[in-house]
């Protein structure tokens, strides 16, 4: 054998380890996209149940305010409406400024109530949708910035996990195809 031929040898073994080894970590980092997904979206039914807590103190939070709203309308013969009405229409800037305020948190407290509603008649993968629909931003904000992880036990959670998985396999799969393209590599 001539020193090319051993090169060529040493050159196709060195090329085949290196594919074996490209192999296993392309395997390694697939599986750990999946993983990854699988428990980023198992997250989601626990998200909505501090979510829903969370609206829920908010909903709880614009009764007691308008009950009071209520109380002081009653004590002077007036109905909400009537009461709101007073505020918004007396000319006084400052009176009016509250009157609007007064009429945010009764378009709030509807909103949040429909929304709150809307969510708890929801269920499986559904609930998604409605959440997307009906989220409330600096809900969902709070929501995020006290969320503590955790995992449900039912089918539910079974549902986001294999959608998870196959979110994870479905980015890891347009990446390797993406790296592929962009250096010309052959599969």
């Amino acid at each position: 054998m001539d020193d090319k031929n051993l090169k060529d040898k040493s050159d196709n073994k060195i090329r085949n380890s290196l594919k074996s080894i490209l192999k296993v970590t392309e395997q390694v980092i697939d599986r750990i996209t999946i993983i990854i997904f699988a428990i980023l979206f198992v997250q989601f039914p626990q998200f909505i149940v501090q979510y829903k807590q969370r609206l829920g103190g908010h909903i709880d939070e614009l009764t007691s305010i308008i009950q009071q709203y209520k109380e002081v309308a009653t004590l002077n013969g007036k109905s909400i409406q009537e009461y709101i009405n007073l505020f918004l229409n007396s000319g006084v800037s400052e009176f009016v400024s509250t009157g609007k305020i007064m009429n945010l948190n009764l378009q709030r407290l509807d909103y949040l109530s429909n929304a709150l509603n809307d969510l708890m008649s929801s269920s499986g993968f559904s609930q998604f949708f409605t959440f997307i629909r009906t989220m409330d931003y600096p809900i969902f904000k709070g929501t995020l910035a006290n969320f503590t992880p955790g995992i449900s036990f039912n089918f539910e959670t079974l549902i986001y996990i294999f959608m998870g998985a196959i979110t994870g396999f479905i980015i890891f799969s347009a990446m390797k195809k993406i790296i592929h393209i962009i250096f010309r590599i052959k599969t």
